[in-house]
């Protein structure tokens, strides 16, 4: 009698393990409101009835998305495209096990600057959030500066990395011996920058015991609080373009 019971147990257990656990999608697509043509790649984010991001993604050419709630409930969508106004759809209902359609319309963002004149002491007078046309072009810089730290973190691309290891005479401009290493796979990101907080304490330039290092800032870096703190932007009309 005991064996019996402890079968039937376990092929109980076993049926409720294999059982699949459904998942709540939200899919659609993202198109301009003018033309009805997708938008092509861009971020869609999923936010918890609160504001809260859940879940993120970057739409296909055809402007399609799919994202995966963790829990069901009451969300909203977010799109961000370059050239794009930021878009938030209103809330809507996301059952257990539910997949549900949605469509987005977004409206084209002009990139129009108005005239701009500085006079300052110092060079660091106006910041991203003190100047409105500085502010507009750095939303659009933004956006694919996240599209780019994001994308390196999902390890999406099967990259070849070809790294040199140089000696230069003392022109620098004749290589008189040079090493190469060659490897491919997923990598996050082939080249990544020391963490801006330390970038912001010693700088960019440092003198080490093997010579003067330059280390240039990652899409992380540029997006990091610290680079904002000690960086100042300013929108600048170019003299060849209109």
């Amino acid at each position: 009698m005991f064996r019996t019971i402890s079968i039937l147990a376990l092929a109980v257990l076993g049926t409720a393990v294999l059982q699949p656990l459904a998942a709540q999608i939200v899919r659609g697509q993202v198109a301009d409101s003018a033309t009805g043509a997708p938008v092509g790649t861009g971020f869609v984010v999923l936010l918890s009835e609160d504001g809260e991001e859940v879940a993120r993604g970057l739409t296909n050419d055809r402007g399609r998305f799919s994202l995966e709630a963790p829990r069901a409930g009451r969300y909203r969508l977010r799109s961000e495209r370059i050239g794009y106004g930021v878009w938030i759809s209103s809330p809507f209902q996301l059952d257990a096990g539910q997949t549900l359609e949605y469509s987005a319309t977004v409206v084209a963002l002009p990139i129009i600057l108005e005239s701009i004149e500085v006079q300052a002491e110092t060079r660091c007078r106006l910041g991203p959030d003190q100047s409105e046309s500085t502010a507009l072009v750095w939303e659009e810089a933004r956006k694919a500066l996240a599209a780019a730290s994001w994308s390196a973190s999902q390890r999406m691309y099967r990259q070849k990395l070809t790294r040199y290891i140089r000696n230069l005479d003392l022109s620098r401009r004749r290589v008189e011996s040079e090493q190469t290493a060659t490897s491919a796979g997923l990598y996050s990101n082939p080249f990544s920058s020391v963490e801006a907080a330390e970038l912001a304490e010693l700088g960019y330039v440092v003198e080490q015991y093997d010579g003067r290092w330059y280390r240039a800032p990652d899409a992380n870096v540029l997006l990091d609080e610290t680079f904002h703190a000690t960086h100042c932007f300013r929108a600048v009309r170019s003299g060849d373009h209109t």
